[in-house]
């Protein structure tokens, strides 16, 4: 039997996404710095962009419960290995490598994805049926529940339509579940 990952996004609609679901039998991987509005809830793997400091003044950044409790951590930045090694204490379990950072750029059509939209990708390499909850591409006023604007999220970096797009056609091939 396939194992199955859930992937929590940071979008607003997670705790919705989530709610009333028995996690239990997922192997839950959770995205940055997410602070859990759902009452903390599991972490088996963590997937980070390496530019948090442990201990942190802001709570937004502070991902030491991730790091205390997650089994696993993933990188979804391929030259950070060692970077993570340095931050946490601990290599990544699992590593994106250049090659298959520069395939996802060309199948986006776009060279800066999220680090959500990465985590996915790289889930879709493994033997196993990939759940999503909590990607909500930036649609909407908000970006994640602290109230974090859109227009300064998606100004600067990112472009959530090509993400979206990319998400809907796996899920219609049925590579990714929506939960």
């Amino acid at each position: 039997m396939k194992e199955k990952i859930l992937i929590c996004g940071n979008g607003p609609g997670l705790p919705g996404a989530l709610k009333g679901k028995r996690l239990e039998k997922f192997k839950i991987v959770r995205v940055n710095d997410w602070i859990d509005v759902c009452g903390n809830g599991p972490c088996d793997i963590w997937a980070f962009f390496p530019y948090h400091q442990i201990g942190e003044q802001n709570e937004v950044y502070d991902f030491t419960p991730y790091l205390k409790n997650a089994r696993e951590i993933w990188m979804p930045h391929w030259g950070f290995g060692i970077e993570c090694k340095r931050i946490t204490g601990r290599m990544p379990n699992y590593l994106i490598t250049k090659e298959q950072t520069e395939n996802f750029h060309n199948i986006l059509g776009w060279n800066h994805p999220t680090s959500g939209a990465v985590v996915v990708y790289m889930a879709t390499l493994l033997d196993a049926i990939v759940y999503i909850a909590g990607f909500d591409f930036y649609e909407g006023e908000i970006a994640y529940p602290n109230g974090q604007p859109i227009k300064k999220i998606v100004e600067i970096d990112h472009k959530p339509e090509k993400e979206k797009a990319w998400f809907e056609t796996e899920i219609k091939k049925g590579r990714i579940v929506k939960l």
